[in-house]
């Protein structure tokens, strides 16, 4: 474990210091920074880690925190990649049902939901019957299409809810995230989506108000619906005198996959933490 003010922190098994074969690396990048894991070439969960940036940052400046972690931190700096999934934070994207979807007018669908033509090529990720549409990070996918041999391009409302489908109930489930200036929401019946929404998050008080907010506008009852959590604990810490109240019944999610599957260094990482670079399914 390693925690500097230029690299951030992050959790490496030893084997990473070692000649490996070309591992697997998720990483998902947003204006506040980025988070990511590392995976040998059995699946097997090495390293995982994150830089946040003390002030939202452009396009540019996130990609050249990317590289500049990538290129000089070691162990990382010294691994090779087979593959390489992009998740892309933000607000910027829709969904919508399979039934209405046409391959051939994803930019008009994007442009509908974002008020303007994307100025860049739009990506299709199904999830169930949904459809995730968004536009690519093509300096995050360019720099690491010159390192690994596959890359692919996702979006975090995309992997959010897979997860949240995996750890969906029987009934109506609400599920939020807290991720670095945004909070994510997904709204199930069993495993159908009724809502999927990132709202941008400046400060900890707003975190129950999007929670009360998504519950009131999908005609949720409270008392019926599971609640589930994940990211940061230090936020649901500050907040548990209101859900003590509100809702009545929630849990943490818990990571995917047996425990074996993971580096003994990640043990010091809260099961609810890191929630999309260790459970995705990529």
């Amino acid at each position: 474990m390693k925690t500097t003010d230029t690299d951030g922190l992050y959790y490496a098994d030893k084997r990473l210091e070692e000649p490996l074969a070309p591992c697997h690396l998720v990483l998902e990048g947003g204006e506040a920074g980025f988070c990511f894991s590392v995976r040998d070439a059995s699946g097997a969960r090495l390293a995982a880690g994150g830089l946040e940036l003390a002030y939202p940052a452009s396009e540019v400046r996130s990609l050249e925190q990317v590289v500049r972690f990538f290129e000089t931190t070691a162990p990382f700096s010294g691994l090779s990649w087979e593959r390489v999934d992009v998740i892309r934070l933000d607000d910027r994207f829709t969904v919508v049902p399979r039934a209405f979807f046409d391959p051939e007018k994803k930019a008009d669908l994007l442009a509908f939901a974002l008020g303007g033509m994307p100025d860049r090529p739009v990506c299709a990720r199904q999830v169930g019957d949904a459809v995730c549409l968004f536009a690519e990070q093509t300096g995050l996918g360019e720099y690491f299409s010159s390192r690994a041999a596959w890359v692919e391009q996702h979006h975090s409302a995309e992997v959010f809810l897979a997860l949240a489908r995996s750890n969906a109930s029987q009934g109506r489930s609400v599920h939020l995230n807290v991720a670095p200036g945004f909070v994510q929401a997904v709204v199930l019946e069993a495993d159908d989506p009724v809502l999927v929404n990132v709202f941008r998050c400046r400060g900890v008080e707003q975190v129950m108000y999007y929670l009360l907010l998504v519950a009131e506008r999908t005609q949720t009852r409270e008392a019926e619906a599971d609640f589930v959590f994940y990211g940061s604990p230090q936020v649901f810490l500050q907040l548990r005198r209101q859900l003590e109240r509100y809702p009545g019944r929630y849990r943490f999610a818990r990571r995917l996959g047996g425990v074996e599957s993971y580096s003994p260094a990640l043990d010091f990482v809260a099961y609810y933490d890191w929630y999309n670079v260790l459970n995705a399914q990529l």
